[in-house]
Formats: C-alpha cells, structure tokens, sequence
C-alpha cells in the first residue's frame, strides 16, 4: 500500500511539475509576441541567446544576435503601424539540462505598402536555460501557405517590365509573348486586341517587320508606379516616350502603359496590358 501511494505522489508531482514548466513557457511566448509587437529589438534580443540561428519563412538562414538583429529592423522597417503577433503553443518536450523543444502555431497580421497581410505559421523552437532565463536557441518557421513580400515582388515584376521591353527592342515576338499569361487582355496603342498570348505573339510577328529599318534613339519610362490589390495582383502604370526614326524621319511618341501583373507558378506574368496614346503635344507628359 505505501508503495502505491509513493508512486501516486511521485505522478502527481511530475503532473504538477510538468504543468508548472507549461505556464513557464506560456509566459515565456506572451513576452516574446509582446516583444515583437514593440517594433524595438532591444525588447526581442532579450529573449534570444547570442548564438541564436533562425531559419526563415523563406528558406533564409540567419546566425547570430547581430544578423538576427539587421533581419529584424529591416522587417520593422517596413511595417505601417503596429503588427499583431501571436503564437500558441501545440506541443513540447522537455530535453532535460534546462533544454526543451516547443512546437507552435503562429498568426502574424501586418500591414506594408498598403496592404494587409496574414501570415499563417508552423513554428519550431529550440529553448535553453541560461542564469534562470529561457532563450531562444534556434528556431525553424514555415508558412502554411505561400507568402510574399511586396518590396522583393516589386522588384520581379521590375524585372519582367525590363524583360518585355528587351524584347521589344529586340523584335522578337516569341520572347515578347513569354512575358504574358496564357489568356491575357491585350490592347495596342492602334486600337488592335488580343486575348490570348499566341495572339499577342502573331500580332507582333507582323507588327515587327515594320520597325525594320527603324532606329530607336531614346525611350524614357516617367512615372512609374505599382500597386498590389492583393499579395499575388499587382497593377501598374507608367508614361513612355519613345523617340525613333522610321524611313529618315524623327518620330515622337507617347503612350500610358496600364498593367496588371500576377503571380504564377512560372513567376509573375502580365494578364492586362493596355496602350493608351497621348498627343505628342500634351504637356502633361515629358
């Protein structure tokens, strides 16, 4: 009977000890969402060791509390107005010598560019014990679904806008096609439209001949700007000028490029693409 009732105490102090380390590590998250929400490294660093390592949600590695600390502001930076972090433990294991491995879901809601995003997470931690206090060791975060940074997206879709032009200039209408989505809304500064991109392609296979014997002597992009509607939709317009010369003859013009770009499983895409011409002697533009 005593043994018994030994092995009942010593379950039930294991229960207790066990629910006390579970608080310990709630508290310990809250004070780390709190941390991230601040905006200020010097509240997060406290919760990490000097010889943090984090594997991002992008597949990027970092090493370090110096590393840690330049990923962190450069985040920051970007957000407008104060994020929402949370995370809630789902499991946990304790490794023993102050070590315990904890697994999470994460919810990080913020806003940047003027767009809202929600990040949803699967996180692993690694934690250790060091003068009495929890510490991040290291830490592996995985979206649960695709998510994109608009400054790094924006410049793709530079990229692609840079790509169409090279092939313009170069006037070959199958490279000029790639730039474009299967099915694509297509309207050329004379009036001609497209609906899908083999018909952009044969469009500009008897458009091209034409330029020929032409020569571009400049052609100047003002004013570009992109906007995303939602984090794999982006629109964009810009001014151009283009100044050629065409049978011994200088020709200027002006046209408003509208775009809209999205996300495919190839890399962004154009899927709207409008020309719209404006009078070579409208001020507005030059």
């Amino acid at each position: 009977m005593k043994s018994i009732t030994i092995i009942f105490l010593m379950a039930a102090a294991s229960l207790t000890a066990q629910q006390s380390l579970k608080n310990e590590l709630d508290s310990w998250v809250k004070n780390l969402d709190a941390a991230f929400e601040s905006g200020k490294w010097a509240n997060v660093k406290k919760h990490y060791s000097t010889t943090s390592s984090e594997i991002g949600p992008f597949g990027e590695v970092t090493n370090g509390a110096t590393d840690l600390e330049a990923s962190y502001n450069q985040f920051a930076a970007m957000w407008e107005g104060k994020p929402t972090m949370t995370h809630s433990i789902t499991s946990w294991k304790n490794l023993g010598n102050d070590m315990v491995l904890i697994y999470l879901d994460g919810h990080h809601a913020f806003k940047m560019m003027g767009q809202e995003y929600n990040m949803e997470l699967t996180l692993s931690a690694l934690l250790v014990k060091k003068g009495g206090q929890w510490l991040l060791e290291h830490a592996q975060l995985t979206p649960r679904k695709q998510f994109l940074i608009p400054s790094i997206e924006e410049g793709e879709i530079l990229k692609l806008r840079t790509e169409a032009y090279a092939a313009y200039r170069a006037l070959d209408a199958k490279r000029f096609g790639n730039v474009f989505t299967d099915k694509v809304y297509f309207t050329s500064p004379y009036g001609q439209r497209a609906s899908t991109k083999e018909e952009v392609v044969v469009m500009h296979e008897n458009l091209f001949p034409l330029f020929a014997n032409g020569k571009v002597i400049s052609d100047d992009i003002i004013d570009y700007k992109v906007s995303f509607m939602a984090p794999e939709v982006a629109i964009a317009q810009w001014f151009d000028i283009s100044v050629y010369e065409q049978n011994g003859k200088s020709i200027t013009e002006k046209l408003i490029m509208n775009c809209v770009f999205v996300k495919t499983s190839e890399g962004w895409k154009i899927s709207s693409f409008s020309m719209v011409p404006v009078p070579a002697n409208f001020e507005g533009v030059k």
